[in-house]
């Protein structure tokens, strides 16, 4: 079996003609983020903390230069986790709401800009040629990228559709999304009617609901 291990410059690099110093701040901004610039001070990324403010509270946390992202989100999940500070309850899940926002409008953004011209394709299908000529039974994408970028390209180059959890694994790929996806969700309790609980009553209503 080959392994194949994809971060997140996979998606932030995916365009060979579409890359900086000689391209526009317009192309830059569609460009999907690097995990130090998820909060960025990008015009959509401000436009979608508007529908989650209590982003706002954490942006100047989590876009200075050198640090962690996943450290700072870690300490606000110790806050609530031990309650110290109840109102991260609602801080995390409107980050949950806020970075499904950004990620999947970016990603329709960038489409837009490489037409499925990408490395991920080029990728894809040097991995398919290698693995017919050599007889390769199987082959393992694991990504930590949470936009679907590796989905679009497997479709497009392997020409089988990734739209239900049980089709992350087929007969010669499968797929391991260690940090979830845009376009996951799961089951929550305790909510009244689902139909009409909007993603705001989900925040305001966040250290009360389980999984």
């Amino acid at each position: 079996m080959l392994l194949s291990i994809l971060g997140a410059g996979a998606s932030f690099d995916s365009v060979g003609h579409l890359r900086p110093p000689n391209l526009g701040p317009d192309i830059e901004e569609d460009r999907p983020p690097l995990a130090k610039d998820l909060f960025a001070n990008r015009r959509e990324f401000v436009r979608a903390m508007q529908d989650f403010h209590e982003c706002k509270a954490l942006a100047s946390i989590l876009r200075p230069d050198g640090v962690s992202v996943e450290g700072e989100l870690a300490k606000i999940q110790e806050l609530a986790v031990s309650n110290v500070y109840p109102p991260a309850h609602k801080e995390l899940m409107a980050v949950r709401f806020y970075l499904q926002l950004d990620i999947s409008e970016c990603e329709l953004r960038w489409g837009s800009r490489h037409h499925g011209i990408t490395n991920y394709a080029t990728l894809l299908r040097e991995i398919e040629r290698w693995r017919i000529e050599g007889g390769e039974p199987h082959v393992c994408f694991v990504t930590f990228n949470y936009d679907r970028m590796l989905e679009h390209a497997i479709a497009q180059v392997l020409d089988f559709k990734i739209d239900r959890m049980s089709s992350y694994s087929q007969q010669h790929y499968s797929i391991l999304k260690l940090h979830g996806s845009t376009n996951w969700a799961h089951p929550i309790t305790g909510i009244g009617n689902p139909e009409e609980y909007t993603s705001r009553a989900i925040i305001n209503d966040a250290a009360n609901l389980s999984t």
